[in-house]
């Protein structure tokens, strides 16, 4: 739904990125949650995962649309946002870029106790105090602003947000005011690290292939060597 949100900014003007990658990505957030809450077993993991896929398969359809209906060139940028890439921005774009992802960081860490206390399940964290929906909404805010600022500029990197904080959790534990802030630093550097082996290791054919396919590539086998060693993550 982010990528819903650039595409319909592709088409509309690129200024408006931000803001509708922001609103597309709070608005499958809300759909995902309006779902789940009305299956049988309400927002457990299950009926979360059901929900996402649902919506996931809603705004492919309506990538797709986008794609034939704008000029080649449009195109051809929105499939560029859609494999995911890095480029130097302008110091414009990354502070603003950098003002959504300050808010939502700091909405992330001043919870990272009580998501601590989620993680024991839902019915023990009620009994320990936590406002169990208030603090899953403000989560649900909070990482649509990072998400959907960071990908309005840089497009879809897949494996990244899902390989690093299982492999933080194995090295430095569960507990989410360290886990949280080592998985920003690693996520950057497994990023940058594979941005770079693309530009170096294409350059002799004149060519450098998209970091997102990049990390698409390495991220399925880390993925699956992690799963293997933890079934349960």
């Amino acid at each position: 739904a982010i990528a819903l949100g650039v595409g319909a900014a592709t088409v509309l003007g690129a200024t408006l990125l931000p803001a509708a990658a922001l609103a597309g990505g709070l608005a499958a957030t809300v759909l995902v949650y309006a779902i789940a809450r009305g299956a049988a077993e309400g927002t457990s993991g299950a009926s979360m995962l059901l929900a996402g896929v649902i919506v996931n398969s809603i705004a492919a359809g309506l990538i797709t649309f986008l794609k034939t209906i704008v000029s080649p060139s449009r195109s051809q940028q929105l499939l560029r946002w859609l494999i995911g890439f890095v480029e130097l921005p302008t110091a414009s774009v990354l502070l603003g870029v950098a003002a959504y992802v300050a808010v939502g960081c700091a909405v992330l860490l001043a919870d990272a106790a009580r998501l601590n206390l989620l993680s024991l399940g839902d019915e023990s964290a009620g009994t320990l105090g936590v406002d169990v929906r208030a603090v899953e909404r403000r989560i649900f805010f909070a990482s649509s602003c990072v998400v959907g600022a960071i990908v309005s500029r840089t497009g879809l990197i897949g494996f990244v947000g899902l390989i690093v904080p299982h492999a933080v959790r194995r090295l430095a534990g569960a507990d989410h005011r360290r886990l949280l802030p080592l998985s920003l630093v690693a996520g950057a550097v497994l990023l940058t690290t594979c941005d770079l082996l693309a530009r170096l290791s294409f350059r002799w054919l004149g060519t450098e292939p998209p970091v997102g396919a990049v990390t698409a590539v390495l991220g399925g086998p880390l993925f699956l060597a992690l799963l293997r060693r933890s079934p349960r993550l």
